[in-house]
């Protein structure tokens, strides 16, 4: 079995894969040996793969390369079945990497759009020959409003939620309403200049991201969700590079 870490800023997300096959999910604040231990007394893990946007403690590594026959590090020399056109790959984020080839393996051989929606909202174009043309990078929902509120003298923080009102009718609504359907319009726009970019106008449609589900039903177009695509992908990237 494949163990998956995708260690973020504030949340630890872990799989565990039978192949191609997600068996297990965990979502933790804080990735501790403890938690690990448990899963490896559950699981015959034979493979694991650690990506993180810090530094990996040297106690959990050392602790799972003690336990596990073959531990990868996603970093810059990882390889990774995708071909990439970006221009300084060294500075591209390995959950945009990682979501890009999952979609790849939920989507073989199509052209996609791939859609992250979380503290920032990403979307990037795979072709279906699997080359990762590159993408973009915009302020998430949450960010949005906190922006809003620290940058202003006297707007005030609101969480995020989804509304359906077009125009605000007081300064909470029109707070919400604006960063709401502003970045709606943008996704919906985003999707309209990649099937120009792909000369395609039935590419498929993917998105993950824990604020996505403030806009699935909003928008126009088919669009698949799966919130455990960048585990899919590492655990492809890491099954490429194991065997």
């Amino acid at each position: 079995m494949n163990l998956i870490i995708d260690q973020g800023n504030s949340l630890c997300k872990v799989g565990v894969f039978e192949k191609n096959q997600l068996m297990k999910s965990f979502r933790e604040e804080v990735l501790s040996i403890d938690f690990l231990a448990k899963i490896l007394d559950l699981f015959d893990v034979r493979n694991c793969i650690f990506s993180s946007v810090k530094k990996i403690d040297d106690k959990i590594l050392c602790f799972l390369k003690s336990k596990v026959s073959c531990v990868v590090l996603f970093g810059q020399q990882t390889k990774v079945p995708v071909e990439i056109a970006y221009k300084t790959p060294a500075t591209l984020g390995r959950d945009r990497i990682a979501a890009v080839v999952g979609a790849m393996q939920i989507f073989p051989k199509k052209d996609v759009l791939v859609i992250d929606a979380g503290t920032c909202i990403t979307y990037e174009l795979l072709t279906k020959d699997g080359i990762y043309l590159g993408g973009n990078i915009s302020a998430g929902f949450s960010t949005r409003l906190r922006a809003m509120h620290q940058f202003t003298g006297k707007l005030p923080l609101l969480n995020a939620e989804e509304i359906n009102q077009q125009m605000g009718v007081d300064t909470k609504s029109a707070i919400l309403i604006g960063a709401y359907r502003g970045l709606l319009y943008e996704i919906e726009g985003f999707v309209q200049e990649s099937k120009y970019i792909l000369k395609n106008d039935n590419i498929s449609i993917i998105a993950t991201g824990g604020e996505f589900c403030f806009f699935v039903n909003q928008l126009k177009d088919t669009i698949f969700v799966d919130e455990n695509l960048v585990l899919i992908g590492l655990n492809k990237i890491l099954e490429y590079n194991a065997s």
